[in-house]
C-alpha cells in the first residue's frame, strides 16, 4: 500500500545527522532558516521556539519535529540547563 504522506513521494534521507548538546540556563540560539527536517528531543530543561515569529513550547521528555524553509529561534530554560538530543533529515 502506498501512502500519500509528502505527496506519495518516499521520505528517505539522503543525509542525517545526530547530536546532542547542553544550553547553560538563558541560553539561545538562532534566528536561523531550518534547512532540514529536524527531530528535537527534550530531555531536561526546556525550550520555547519561534517558528516564523509563532511561540511553541516543549517540555522536558517531549519531541519537536521542525520542517525545513522556516526561521527559528530557540530560547532555553531560564533556570535550569537544557539538554536537548536532535536529529536532522535531507530528504
Amino acid at each position: 500500500m502506498k501512502s500519500t504522506l509528502f505527496d506519495d513521494r518516499e521520505l528517505w534521507p539522503v543525509e542525517t545527522t545526530v547530536g546532542d548538546v547542553v544550553y547553560p540556563p538563558g541560553g539561545s540560539l538562532g534566528p536561523r532558516i531550518q534547512q532540514f527536517l529536524q527531530l528535537v528531543i527534550v530531555h531536561t530543561g526546556s525550550m520555547c521556539v519561534r517558528i516564523d515569529g509563532q511561540q511553541h513550547y516543549a517540555a522536558a521528555n517531549t519531541v519537536a519535529i521542525l520542517y525545513p524553509g522556516h526561521e527559528e529561534h530557540f530560547a532555553f530554560a531560564a533556570e535550569s540547563e537544557t539538554w536537548h538530543s536532535w536529529m536532522h533529515a535531507a530528504v
